[in-house]
């Protein structure tokens, strides 16, 4: 089913968990997210505000932004209509590793201080395989 649907609109997570604080509730929420909100950390303090519900986070990454395999300078264009920069990947790369690995630090630590059940997944993974694995823990 998730498969046949097609990306509309703006995501935010804050509005979609409102309607948790109305009529039924559920048991469980599991939110997928790549966790790239302007506001970081919204999306955990969302799930942190549903309330009693337990609440479990996959935090999707691609894999080049962990790995960052870029050489050669180019064009890195976002793909949510952020712009474009020209830039040589080789001259930020071990800064852009560590910002990242730190990104991923605060957004783990975050979930759990918050009460929120984290598991990351990268977008070359099973994403059944990541679900089971999250059921497992």
């Amino acid at each position: 089913w998730l498969d046949s649907q097609a990306p509309t609109g703006v995501a935010n997570l804050e509005v979609a968990l409102a309607g948790l604080r109305e009529g039924t509730r559920p048991d469980l929420v599991v939110a997928v997210s790549d966790l790239l909100a302007a506001d970081e950390g919204s999306e955990v303090r969302a799930l942190q505000a549903a309330g009693e519900v337990e609440a479990w986070l996959v935090h999707v990454i691609d894999p080049a932004e962990q790995d960052f395999p870029y050489e050669e300078p180019g064009r890195f264009i976002c793909l949510e209509g952020g712009g474009e920069l020209s830039l040589n990947p080789r001259e930020l790369a071990t800064e852009y590793r560590r910002e990242f690995a730190a990104f991923l630090e605060r957004s783990r630590v975050a979930s759990l201080e918050a009460g929120v059940r984290y598991q990351r997944a990268r977008s070359d993974q099973d994403p059944v395989a990541v679900l089971a694995q999250l059921l497992v823990r």
